[in-house]
C-alpha cells in the first residue's frame, strides 16, 4: 500500500493522554518537521510507483492524492504552529478568514490582525485550498461545512476525549468524505482499533464553525470520543469518523488545550 510510508511512524506520537506530543514547542516543531519529511517522500515513491506500468493506476494515483492533501494538512498545521510561536497569536486569535471568501464566513468579531491569519502573508502564508476536486474528494455541499470556497475543508472548535484537558475545547481541522481506503488506512497504520471490528467510528456531532470563541460545556453535538461509538478515537490526534449526516470525516488537532 503506497499510504503505509506515508504514514509510517505516525502512531508513535498520536496517542498519550497523559502527556500528549504538545509538551513542548521545540518537540512540536521537529514533529511537524518529520511529518513533512515522510510525506515528501511517501510522495515521491507514490509517483515512482504510478510510472511503472498501468496496473492499479487507479489506486496510485488516489494514494498521490491523499499525500498531496495530507501534506496540505501538515502545511496548515506548521502554519498554526510558527504563528504561535513567532507570532505570539493566542488559541483564540487563529483565523481561516480569507478576503476572497464570499460573506467571510470565518471572519472573527473584532477583526484580527493580520499576523494570526492562516493565508496571510503576515500570518501563517499557507497557500490559498486548491480545489478539492484536486484530491478525488467530491463532498455533497450541503451536508459539508464551511464557506463555499471551502467546501470539505473546515476549522473548527470540538471537544476531543484523551486530547489535552477534557473540559477545554481543542482546535481542529476537518476533512468531509475524504476516500474510505485513506481512513482505513489511517485507522491501520496509527493503530486505531475499528469499530466493531471492522467499521469507522460513528459521531453524531455538529460542526463548529471556529472564529475566535470556544464553548464551554460539553455536549453529544459538540464533541467526539466520548460516546460507545466512538471511544476508540479516543486520545488519537488524527482519524476519521462517520458523521450525523453520515459522511465520513477525517480530522486533525491543530491546537490540543
Amino acid at each position: 500500500m503506497l499510504l503505509k510510508p506515508l504514514l509510517m511512524n505516525y502512531p508513535k506520537c498520536m496517542k498519550n493522554k497523559e502527556n500528549h506530543f504538545y509538551d513542548s514547542e521545540g518537540g512540536n516543531v521537529l514533529f511537524l518537521i518529520l511529518v513533512a519529511v515522510v510525506l515528501f517522500v511517501a510522495l515521491s515513491y507514490a509517483v515512482t510507483q504510478s510510472s511503472r506500468g498501468s496496473g492499479g493506476a487507479d489506486k496510485e494515483l488516489q494514494d498521490i492524492h491523499a499525500a498531496q492533501l495530507l501534506q496540505y494538512l501538515v502545511s496548515i498545521k506548521q502554519a498554526v504552529t510558527r504563528m504561535q510561536i513567532i507570532n505570539g497569536c493566542s488559541d483564540e486569535d487563529i483565523s481561516f478568514v480569507h478576503d476572497g471568501f464570499h460573506g467571510n464566513f470565518w471572519a472573527h468579531s473584532p477583526a484580527l490582525d493580520t499576523k494570526c491569519q492562516l493565508f496571510h502573508l503576515d500570518g501563517g502564508g499557507v497557500s490559498n485550498i486548491p480545489p478539492i476536486n484536486n484530491y478525488a474528494i467530491s463532498p455533497p455541499s450541503s451536508l459539508c461545512y464551511g464557506s463555499p470556497e471551502t467546501i470539505g475543508i473546515s476549522l473548527s472548535h470540538i471537544y476531543f476525549n484523551g486530547i489535552g484537558d477534557d473540559d477545554i475545547q481543542d482546535l481542529a481541522l476537518h476533512i468531509c468524505a475524504p476516500p474510505e481506503e485513506l481512513c482505513r488506512a489511517l485507522y491501520e497504520e496509527v493503530g486505531i482499533p475499528f469499530y466493531n471490528g471492522t467499521d469507522l467510528y460513528i459521531d453524531g456531532i455538529t460542526h463548529r464553525a471556529f472564529r475566535g470563541t470556544y464553548e464551554t460545556s460539553r455536549s453529544g453535538l459538540n464533541s467526539i470520543g466520548f460516546d460507545a461509538s466512538s471511544i476508540g478515537l479516543d486520545g488519537f490526534e488524527m482519524g476519521c469518523y462517520i458523521n450525523g449526516s453520515s459522511i465520513i470525516t477525517l480530522y486533525m488537532i491543530l491546537i490540543a488545550r
